[in-house]
């Protein structure tokens, strides 16, 4: 016996699926944005969660002063991406340089640098600190490691002017 088929019989049974799927689709947040790679230096990445982070205290001012953005709002935000970018880069050049005479920095003094940082930079509000550590997708050990660099760097660079 020959079966006729009815070529929308499997269109009109999707159909009330996709109905009831598709709204749920359509309304998921999208997918976040994963850390890019702003830059290398001797094959280490410095990403651009890096640089929000360098960044975030600079932005907040400049936000401040532009409360409407525009283009030299656009002009002085690229400058500090920039300025940032090249110190992360300055940093990770002297680590890599003087790699072997690295010893670990205390926990304390990372404990008062960012301490110290919290004050300057968010006027010693702590939500405010971790809530620039949110926006930047860093984590607080993520962002303990970003000053142990930064300790270390400066250590080695009155060494680095000095070979100059």
């Amino acid at each position: 016996m020959k079966s006729t088929r009815h070529p929308f019989r499997l269109a009109l049974v999707s159909l009330p699926g996709f109905l009831l799927i598709g709204p749920a689709l359509a309304q998921q947040p999208p997918a976040p944005v994963t850390n890019r790679i702003a830059a290398v230096v001797d094959g280490i990445a410095i990403t651009e969660n890096r640089v929000a982070i360098l960044l975030s205290p600079e932005k907040r001012r400049l936000v401040a002063r532009f409360p409407d953005g525009g283009p030299e709002y656009d002009r002085q935000l690229q400058a500090a991406r920039e300025a940032s970018l090249n110190e992360l880069i300055e940093r990770e050049k002297l680590l890599q340089q003087h790699k072997q005479a690295l010893a670990p920095v205390a926990a304390g003094a990372i404990d008062k640098e960012i301490q110290r940082e919290i004050r300057e930079n968010y006027a010693g509000d702590k939500e405010r600190f971790a809530s620039a550590l949110v926006d930047s997708r860093m984590t607080m050990k993520g962002y303990r490691k970003l000053t142990e660099e930064k300790l270390l760097a400066e250590a080695f660079r009155p060494r680095a002017a000095k070979k100059k």
